[in-house]
């Protein structure tokens, strides 16, 4: 409990009220400002509401946020959901320097944003979660504002290009294939180009092992068209997915998705550099690296087009057949293994 307690009479009701305050400072503040009000209120200078919406004003923001979690609750938010908005929301008005309602400020949340390494979509995200508190601390009777302190502020996601992603090269691969216990996952995705989200989806009785493919159903992740995608996948992952057919394994991945904790970890342990020049490593590098990699190797932009499965390849999917596709791409996969075979030989001799 603190123990820096600011106290004035409130001059409607002839009572004493008490706020508790994290410093001394701040209680000092307080105690001066309302007992400023609460003077001139008693000589008619204010009108009597205005002490109850200077007290609310000066009363510790976690009382804003606390009242702000029973809101999101009651909506029936998932416990995950209001742990992290709540985290969040505190993190930034740590960083702020928010101690109070009062402090909420605009300006203040313009600067803090532009002050972050993050991208523009991140700045908007942070923008409207504390947008989001505002305006429903003063749209309702009794609330914290009867002004919304940041109705000025309007979130984008334009005006900034994101942070452009990159493949890891081949050296980057295998020296995160050695470090991390995440190895089958990276393998998997790096030569067959699936996202986590379709991977996720996937079990073993998607692959037929007796002729390289995986099948990607209607409906998994991204893939939006009426027919199921054939994958040809190269013999180091069929290999790979046999043994673990024998030991009875049945999802594609062996972990989760690396979240913003793990995945930092996982490049330092394999002594990679997440952002350079060319582009930041993030978990979805797994997709560009199979896209670099089928580029370096001289596999056209058609048939890249065609393995990636992006969304401008429906029409092909839905009116040919998949076995003819699988085996004018297999080529093109067999291809990208023995390209990355021979950068790995011209490293050792260089």
């Amino acid at each position: 409990m603190a123990k820096w307690v600011a106290t004035w009479t409130d001059p409607a009701t002839g009572t004493r009220r008490f706020v508790r305050c994290r410093t001394r400072r701040d209680r000092d503040a307080l105690q001066r400002r309302m007992r400023d009000i609460a003077w001139q209120v008693k000589h008619g200078l204010m009108p009597p509401a205005a002490i109850g919406e200077a007290e609310r004003a000066g009363r510790p923001i976690g009382e804003v946020l606390e009242e702000y979690q029973g809101h999101l609750e009651a909506l029936g938010r998932t416990p995950a959901y209001v742990r992290t908005t709540l985290g969040t929301l505190r993190r930034i008005a740590a960083e702020a320097g928010w101690a109070t309602p009062a402090d909420i400020d605009a300006r203040r949340l313009d600067q803090w944003l532009k002050s972050q390494d993050v991208t523009q979509r991140t700045r908007a995200a942070y923008a409207k979660a504390w947008r989001a508190v505002t305006s429903w601390a003063s749209g309702r009777t009794g609330g914290w504002f009867t002004v919304d302190p940041l109705a000025s502020v309007k979130p984008t996601t334009t005006g900034e290009q994101a942070s452009l992603r990159r493949g890891l090269t081949v050296a980057e691969y295998d020296a995160l294939i050695a470090s991390s216990d995440r190895a089958e996952d990276y393998i998997l995705l790096c030569h067959t180009g699936l996202r986590w989200t379709e991977a996720a989806a996937l079990t073993m009785a998607d692959v037929r092992l007796d002729t390289g493919v995986l099948i990607v159903p209607v409906g998994i992740g991204k893939t939006d068209a009426d027919r199921e995608s054939h994958i040809p996948i190269p013999a180091l992952v069929t290999e790979m997915l046999a043994a673990r057919r024998r030991v009875g394994v049945s999802p594609l991945l062996t972990r989760p998705r690396p979240d913003s904790r793990v995945w930092p970890r996982e490049l330092k342990a394999a002594g990679l550099t997440r952002q350079t020049a060319a582009g930041k490593l993030v978990p979805a590098s797994m997709r560009a690296t199979y896209s670099t990699w089928l580029a370096a190797s001289g596999c056209s932009d058609e048939d890249r087009h065609r393995l990636r499965r992006d969304a401008g390849d429906i029409a092909e999917r839905r009116y040919t057949d998949q076995s003819q596709i699988v085996e004018r791409l297999r080529g093109a996969v067999d291809g990208m293994v023995r390209w990355c075979s021979a950068e790995r030989l011209k490293a050792r001799v260089g």
